[in-house]
């Protein structure tokens, strides 16, 4: 073959793949439709469970959820450290850098409160038993621990062998804390030896999102194969679950959004909320329709200081920032679903592993990637963490790419509230005769 031939092919593929990537959505909502369907036929059929796991329809469901797996270790590594050493030396961050921190922080960890409100209320999980289906995995013991034992569990002596080894056993929230804090120190050494290894990091970062990517566009295939297993066993009483579990996720990502926020805009930052949210509308659509905040981030920064009149020392501080660490729904999405998963196992949870879900999901947000669907890497580290079957992702598969375009508006909406707080508490400090805060 020429090299004229061989070039003229490679655009062809290149395009192929470029076009299949922007209608994602449509494959797997296709997947959805097909599957749902199959699996009801066979249900309806008289298919048993044993039949189903036989003729194994789930396989290609199973290998999708394992290539998930393959890639939690690596990119949590490199998203957290690359995540927290781009914050710059955090001995000098300031007031603003500070103040940015408790703020990503504490919100994260309100949206999180208000999923295990909803989930608790709604028990979206309860109209479909997964173990008493023979779902559960065999090698997989289930474990629930008190809030005592987990903070036990949240020092390894080896993280990264722990979490690389014994994946589903909990053995990821000591590799995250451990992360954050090398993420932390590494931003405290001198140039010559910070440098090197940012570099290997945001390198290995790079490449975990493009390996990540490419599991991602395995989707639709996972999607159709779970759906087929779990629509064959329990018929159409699973839609009602996962039903329920999409209106938990909304709900609370609209209470988040359009209560909690406007709340602290209002009260806290003497800012207009809806002005706001006018201001910034086309960054917010374009977080929903492209499911990615780093995507999102020169519409975002474009938005906040010439729509929103948000000083652009605030907003070019806050805002990359924030793509990276704060994920307000992003983190309510993952708490709510490792709640629904154990509900659909038979688990209760008690106090004490729901306050673990709420530190989990709020650590485990600051490793999340801003692409689509990356949040299904992280719920691996919340399910690990709690004991839980990771194989109950397949629940969520259908609706995720749908619930994430909505949670990374939520996402965006909140980095957005932050520079605008910020830049209200500056203005009302300068009113009231005294220097503003100092950025970083």
């Amino acid at each position: 073959m020429s090299d004229e031939n061989t070039k003229s092919k490679e655009p062809r593929g290149g395009g192929a793949l470029r076009v299949y990537r922007q209608t994602l959505p449509w494959w797997v909502l296709g997947a959805v439709v097909v599957g749902a369907a199959a699996g009801v036929a066979l249900h309806e059929g008289g298919v048993t469970p044993e039949q189903v796991e036989r003729w194994q329809l789930g396989l290609p469901g199973d290998l999708f959820l394992r290539a998930l797996k393959m890639v939690v270790v690596p990119l949590i590594i490199a998203a957290i450290i690359t995540g927290v050493s781009g914050v710059g030396d955090v001995r000098k961050v300031g007031r603003m850098g500070g103040w940015v921190t408790i703020y990503y922080l504490g919100t994260t960890a309100i949206s999180v409160a208000i999923g295990l409100a909803l989930v608790n209320l709604v028990r979206p999980g309860d109209g479909i038993d997964l173990g008493a289906a023979g779902q559960m995995p065999e090698e997989l013991a289930i474990e629930t621990r008190s809030f005592g034992q987990f903070m036990m569990h949240l020092v390894s002596v080896n993280p990264i062998g722990d979490a690389a080894s014994d994946l589903g056993a909990g053995r990821l929230l000591p590799l995250l804390l451990f992360c954050i804090l090398f993420g932390a120190v590494l931003t405290t050494m001198s140039r010559e030896v910070k440098a090197p290894l940012m570099d290997l990091f945001d390198g290995l970062f790079k490449v975990m999102m493009k390996i990540t990517d490419l599991v991602i566009l395995l989707t639709p295939a996972g999607v159709l194969s779970l759906l087929v297993r779990t629509m064959a066993v329990h018929g159409t009483e699973a839609f009602a679950s996962i039903a329920r579990f999409g209106i938990t996720v909304a709900l609370g990502l609209v209470i988040q959004a359009f209560v909690i926020l406007p709340i602290l805009l209002k009260f806290v930052g003497g800012q207009n909320p809806w002005a706001l949210f006018r201001a910034v509308s086309p960054a917010l659509l374009t977080a929903f329709s492209t499911s990615s905040s780093s995507a999102t981030l020169p519409v975002t920064i474009d938005n906040a200081t010439n729509r929103g009149k948000i000083p652009p020392r605030i907003a070019n501080f806050v805002l990359p920032l924030g793509s990276t660490v704060n994920m307000d729904g992003t983190a309510l999405y993952e708490a709510v679903a490792a709640l629904f998963i154990a509900q659909a196992y038979g688990m209760e949870l008690g106090l004490g592993e729901q306050a673990s879900v709420l530190v989990m999901a709020t650590l485990a947000a600051v490793g999340t990637a801003g692409i689509p669907s990356a949040s299904l890497v992280m719920i691996a580290v919340v399910l690990g963490a709690l004991g839980l079957p990771l194989e109950g992702i397949g629940l969520i598969l259908a609706l995720d790419r749908l619930l994430d375009m909505g949670r990374t508006a939520v996402n965006v909406w909140g980095d957005v509230s932050g520079a605008a707080i910020y830049h209200g508490l500056e203005l009302r400090k300068e009113k009231s005769g005294g220097a503003g805060p100092a950025a970083p």
